[in-house]
Formats: C-alpha cells, sequence, structure tokens
C-alpha cells in the first residue's frame, strides 16, 4: 500500500468537509439574513419625530434623507433659493425632480419624509 495515495485521500475528505461546513454557514447566514429582513416593517413612516419641508429645511437636514447627501442636498438649497424659482419651490413631490441629482426613484424614497405645503 503506498502511504502517499492515503494520505492525499485524507485530504481530500478533509477539504471536502471544510467546504461542506462552509455552504452550510453560509446558507444559515443567509437564513438568519432573510428571517431579519422578513420581520422589518414595511411600514413607511420615517424615524423622524417630524417631516421636513423641503422649501425651508436647512442643506445639513435634507443631507440626512436616504439617498440625498450633501451635495444632492445643497443643490436642493440652491436651486429653491435660484431666480426665477416659484416660490414656493416644492409643492408637490414630482417638483424634486427638478434638482439635478433628483430623479424618480429618489424622490420616492425621501417621499415619506417631507412635508409639502398645504400637506
Amino acid at each position: 500500500m503506498d502511504i502517499r495515495a492515503t494520505d492525499n485521500s485524507a485530504i481530500h475528505i478533509a477539504r471536502n468537509k471544510f467546504a461542506s461546513g462552509c455552504i452550510l454557514i453560509s446558507g444559515i447566514g443567509l437564513l438568519v439574513a432573510l428571517a431579519i429582513e422578513g420581520t422589518k416593517s414595511n411600514d413607511a413612516t420615517p424615524p423622524f419625530l417630524f417631516r421636513l419641508d423641503p422649501n425651508e429645511a436647512a442643506w445639513s437636514e435634507l443631507a440626512q434623507l436616504p439617498d440625498i447627501g450633501e451635495t444632492v442636498a445643497r443643490r436642493i438649497v440652491s436651486y429653491r433659493n435660484s431666480p426665477g424659482t416659484p416660490r414656493p419651490a416644492f409643492r408637490l413631490p414630482g417638483d424634486l425632480d427638478r434638482v439635478p441629482g433628483i430623479g424618480p426613484k429618489t424622490a420616492a424614497r425621501i417621499v415619506p419624509y417631507l412635508r409639502f405645503p398645504g400637506g
């Protein structure tokens, strides 16, 4: 009997067990992640105690909104303060589309955190 053949078999068995263990642990991690995601509320209520008015909020407040950040927040303020912009600049959620960097998807994500005149 060749001892080297036995050693290689043991190595292959050990590698297979290790790989199987990694796959099992990854699968369990995925199931846990899905279970946690499933327990999250689908309620669109923002975690803020109040909603921001995009016509009055400071850029630093707007920057905290999902997918906004400092650059887009400053663009919101710049747009609403620019000459020729109607007052209030944002009467409806769709008005946010006029700001570079805010498309329909981003607007839809931040609308639950905002309030508009008369709303």
